[in-house]
């Protein structure tokens, strides 16, 4: 917060000054600061965006629902007896 506030300082104070003495050369720094505010501000938003998608993803063990695992079933209910058998086919 203290950084942001600086920069806005920053910036209105040199843009007065730019406009005070007619200075390009202090326009151009406080174009350079305007785009160090907004890189700032972007980069707040994406470790803010990061954080909660954090904490959306992550579920609790003891919070997950529990769920119910099928066996497998027997080979023998389903397969026949080219199943059984290995063919190999040299080319």
């Amino acid at each position: 917060q203290q950084v942001l506030i600086g920069l806005g300082v920053a910036a209105v104070s040199t843009l007065v000054f730019a406009t005070w003495t007619g200075s390009t050369a202090w326009l151009f720094v406080n174009i350079a600061i305007n785009v160090s505010i907004a890189a700032y501000v972007t980069m707040l938003l994406t470790v803010k965006q990061r954080r909660a998608m954090q904490r959306q993803v992550v579920t609790p063990i003891a919070q997950a629902p529990q769920r119910q695992i099928a066996p497998a079933p027997v080979q023998d209910t389903y397969a026949t007896d080219e199943a059984k058998t290995v063919r190999v086919i040299a080319g």
